[in-house]
């Protein structure tokens, strides 16, 4: 009986710690259970993370594609302009080198009518000299000082023209290159 009760009192305690670890398997198989849910959570959450990496993938391929086709577009937006550019300035250019070379045209011209108009100033004032001091020959020298005076007046109206289409070709000039300076700005 002794035996039995000790044999009893083993077994008991055999038991007991079987149903500790029996506790503790089946904390661990809970334990185990969220595990499975929460690698199953994460594998979800990881597949529609994938999916959306994905899909921002196929749009920046697409944005891609569009922004080559949009660098291509501007490029050749680019070049057309400076095309267009270069032609305007080639118009502007032969038309401002025409006014340019009237302008020289009429530098020149009127450097010489002024030099005309001092030789007819000197000629008159000598005519005019002697009309003071010669007595004969008065007719001849006034006749000749008509001459000069109609030939100065008719002088200066030419500088006076000349001056005048100078300041309109300066004009013209100043108007093309504001007109080119605008077009190549646009």
């Amino acid at each position: 009986l002794s035996s039995v009760r000790v044999h009893i009192g083993a077994e008991s305690k055999v038991m007991q710690k079987l149903q500790e670890h029996a506790g503790k398997m089946s904390e661990q198989l809970e334990f185990v259970k969220g595990s499975i849910v929460a690698a199953e959570d994460i594998r979800s959450h990881l597949d529609r993370y994938l999916d959306n990496l994905q899909a921002k993938k196929a749009d920046l391929k697409a944005n891609e594609s569009a922004s080559k086709r949009n660098k291509q577009e501007l490029e050749a937006l680019k070049q057309r302009l400076e095309n267009e550019g270069k032609e305007v300035a080639d118009v502007f250019k032969g038309e401002l080198d025409e006014v340019i070379g009237k302008l020289a045209t009429s530098e020149r011209m009127l450097s010489h009518m002024h030099k005309y108009l001092g030789k007819v100033d000197a000629e008159l004032q000598v005519v005019q000299e002697k009309l003071e001091v010669e007595t004969y020959g008065r007719m001849e020298l006034e006749e000749l000082q008509r001459k000069l005076l109609q030939e100065r007046a008719e002088l200066k109206a030419r500088i006076d023209a000349e001056q005048k289409n100078q300041t309109a070709l300066t004009q013209h000039k100043r108007s093309l290159e504001d007109e080119r300076d605008s077009k190549l700005a646009a």
